[in-house]
């Protein structure tokens, strides 16, 4: 089943086209070409939850339009960031429309 989800790290949104059958190495694999990020250097969230490497999209329940998560591996370091997704503030951008 062909599908998009959007991946997300700090600013970034990412609409990547996948399939179901598509394993969570494999969209890292695509990641990695658009984010110029070794697929190890890459870890996948879920609801706050990591995607193991080897299960597919559809048996980790990822469905069409889902919101995914990347963090990236610390410089030096096995540990991965936290992550961090910049949320749109509407009320900033109309503030910033309102002034002279």
């Amino acid at each position: 089943m062909s599908m998009y989800v959007r991946i997300k790290r700090e600013k970034l949104t990412v609409f990547l086209h996948c399939d179901g059958t598509d394993t969570v190495a494999q969209i890292k694999g695509k990641l990695q070409e658009l984010l110029q990020k070794p697929a190890e250097e890459q870890r996948l969230y879920k609801d706050g939850a990591a995607l193991e490497e080897d299960k597919t999209l559809a048996e980790l329940s990822v469905a069409n339009d889902d919101e995914l998560a990347v963090a990236y591996k610390l410089e030096g370091s096995n540990e991965f960031e936290p992550v961090n997704i910049d949320r749109f503030d509407s009320s900033a951008a109309s503030h910033k429309e309102d002034s002279p």
